[in-house]
């Protein structure tokens, strides 16, 4: 899913953009744009708290992520869905968890685009 989420990245999102991503590995290599992940694996300004989840996003232009992670927040709420890629959970080898099922490229609204 990662790869593929990745592969889209790379054909539909601006080569000077920044993806947010709750996986860096797999949809950085492939999408081979600007990424952040929201873990902050790759961010460590993020990973200590030295920068707030509000602010990473109001630099981020696109975000591919499994949206069920964030149901809780309203991360969503300033993006709207380009791409969507989805996986039986009988299929999806990792984990039999439903929320990594699904996995969406949004890219943000643009009354919110900073660019």
């Amino acid at each position: 899913m990662n790869v593929e989420a990745g592969l889209q990245v790379n054909s539909l999102v601006p080569l000077k953009a920044t993806v947010a991503v709750n996986d860096a590995g797999a949809i950085k290599y492939f999408g081979q744009r600007t990424t952040v992940d929201l873990l902050g694996l790759n961010y460590a300004d993020f990973a200590f708290k030295r920068i707030s989840p509000g602010e990473v996003v109001a630099r981020t232009d696109w975000v591919a992520v499994f949206p069920g992670l964030f149901a809780q927040s309203d991360l969503l709420s300033v993006f709207e869905a380009k791409f969507e890629i989805t996986i039986p959970l009988e299929e999806y080898t990792v984990c039999t968890n439903q929320v990594q099922t699904r996995i969406v490229l949004y890219q943000k609204k643009p009354q919110y685009r900073f660019r």
